[in-house]
């Protein structure tokens, strides 16, 4: 019993000595583990390693003004140049319609080259006056685009109206 407690009190002894020299210099402590882990690279077994292109800032708006009061949605469309996918980062949308129609809904649609999705949001009423109702959305998110964005708004009646939808983001090349 009493060699036991002597190797325990020598072990704990050496592992306090660690920890006092680990806080006390860790300099020597990270040099002690770098010359652990070595990363060789060489021309014949190069180290993989990839580019970080830069990215390009964009931002963009498409408005329609609709007279037509037999229709109860509306649309416009944001183009992205070619060879480039649009990382989407934030959305807006403002609605101005007559003031019996109600906005029920927004959506973006993204085109893609892969499987479209679409993104719906809520247009909440922020002004409605006696000769016209005033809906705005803002939100941020996480889309990707490669041909254009579809903005889209559906009423709860056929309404004429002004539709404004903006996209900020930034611009990537496609692979």
């Amino acid at each position: 019993m009493h060699m036991i407690r002597k190797a325990f009190t020598s072990l704990g002894g050496i592992l306090l000595a660690a920890l006092l020299i680990a806080a006390l210099a860790p300099k020597a402590t990270r040099a002690i583990a770098a010359a652990l882990v070595q990363v060789a690279n060489t021309t014949a077994n190069p180290v993989p390693v990839s580019d970080v292109a830069p990215t390009q800032p964009f931002q963009s708006e498409c408005t329609v003004a609709n007279s037509d009061t037999g229709s109860i949605s509306d649309q416009c469309s944001i183009l992205i140049p070619s060879g480039k996918r649009l990382v989407v980062q934030t959305v807006g949308m403002e609605v101005v319609s007559a003031p019996s129609a109600r906005v029920l809904f927004g959506r973006f649609l993204p085109g893609t080259s892969g499987f479209p999705a679409e993104f719906d949001v809520v247009v909440p009423l922020t002004g409605p006056t006696p000769s016209e109702n005033i809906s705005e959305m803002s939100q941020e998110l996480r889309l990707y685009a490669d041909q254009q964005i579809q903005c889209q708004v559906v009423f709860s009646q056929p309404t004429g109206d002004n539709l404004s939808c903006s996209v900020a983001g930034y611009l990537v090349d496609i692979p």
